[in-house]
């Protein structure tokens, strides 16, 4: 299925969404697009190696780290290098997110839809 605008729509209603890359460095795409989601009332949830907190959101490893603590994830955003997304899609899948979000050099032209998640 074509990336379109209701599926476009349906993703940006949901609340709850994990940045995979989002570090403090302000220079990343992942910073301005968090800080975006933050102030149209997205729940956020930064992930990253070091695990920093951004935009006041505690910050994670892994999602798999973030639900143990029993928070669903809606969405995860994903701002890694492509030869890290397919391991990103991979534990997004995992804990049940409904869609994925690859961003920056990763392209991606069709949405399709794999475990019940939307792939964008």
């Amino acid at each position: 299925m074509k990336n379109n605008r209701e599926t476009i729509t349906r993703v940006l209603k949901m609340k709850n969404w994990a940045v995979v890359g989002l570090s403090s460095n302000k220079d990343r795409p992942a910073y301005h697009v968090s800080k975006f989601l933050v102030d149209n009332g997205y729940n956020i949830f930064p992930v990253h190696p070091k695990g920093e907190s951004v935009h006041g959101f505690t910050g994670y490893k892994t999602l798999t780290e973030i639900i143990e603590l029993g928070i669903e994830i809606d969405v995860v955003d994903i701002f890694v290098n492509s030869d890290l997304a397919g391991a990103v899609v991979d534990e997004a899948i995992q804990i049940k997110a409904k869609a994925c979000w690859l961003q920056g050099k990763i392209l991606i032209y069709f949405t399709f839809y794999y475990n019940n998640i939307i792939i964008l």
